[in-house]
């Protein structure tokens, strides 16, 4: 018995290669479409960055001048956020694809076996010296 035969079957092939192909250029064109919109509201921080001009005057703890929190530090802050939400959507959406396709599959090695629990008695003395043993006739010696 193979291990595929043992899963829930999915509507896959009823759904088709095809209209899972659209399906999932239409999702990624609806959400590159959605970021764009959401990043094309930045305008004016860009136009900030590109125009920025000095304030001559120095932050005393990082040595940076003011107008670089000024015109630059709300792009990059909004690039950083946008940046990462991309990369979580993508993540999200090639994981729901490999799932959809049955791309991913988790097998566990054979070799994996759990061991019953230890019952045997212990006593720990902590003066230098450690010891645990099940008899109490090891001593290790702690530097």
């Amino acid at each position: 018995m193979c291990i595929r035969d043992s899963f829930v079957p999915f509507p896959l092939p009823a759904l088709g290669k095809r209209f899972l192909g659209i399906a999932i250029l239409s999702v990624a064109l609806l959400m590159g479409i959605l970021m764009a919109v959401q990043g094309s509201t930045q305008w004016e921080n860009l136009l900030r960055f590109a125009n920025a001009t000095p304030f001559r005057l120095t932050d005393p703890l990082f040595e940076r001048d003011i107008s670089f929190y000024v015109f630059q530090l709300p792009l990059l802050y909004y690039l950083y956020g946008w940046i990462l939400s991309a990369l979580f959507l993508t993540l999200a959406g090639t994981a729901f694809v490999y799932f959809i396709r049955r791309s991913l599959t988790f097998i566990p090695p054979p070799t994996f076996h759990l061991l019953p629990a230890d019952r045997s008695p212990r006593t720990c003395s902590s003066e230098r010296t450690t010891n645990c043993s099940p008899d109490s006739t090891t001593a290790f010696k702690v530097s």
